[in-house]
């Protein structure tokens, strides 16, 4: 596996453990509602995530541009991707 390919899995890990963290999260106060929280509960939560996932690959894609700068681009679109398809996965979970 090259860098790119193995910092982007990385991410993906990183990325289903922050999903899975506020999913979980999610399912607790439906636990303590009674009932599948509001919207408005809801957007705060998927909001924090979002930027949660932004600063984890930004941080990712700071340590690897500074091995490998002439391939970033890549790795940007791969991120980016993830990150994109987390929040769908999340939102598809609720």
């Amino acid at each position: 596996m090259g860098n790119s390919e193995h910092t982007i899995s990385l991410f993906e890990d990183v990325a289903e453990t922050i999903s899975a963290k506020y999913l979980a999260e999610i399912k607790m106060m439906a636990g303590i509602k009674g009932s599948r929280p509001d919207f408005e509960e809801i957007m705060p939560k998927l909001s924090a995530m979002e930027k949660e996932l932004t600063q984890k690959a930004l941080a990712i894609l700071e340590a690897y541009k500074k091995e490998q700068p002439e391939a970033s681009e890549n790795v940007t679109d791969n991120l980016s991707r993830i990150i994109k398809s987390t929040i769908e996965g999340f939102i598809k979970q609720l």
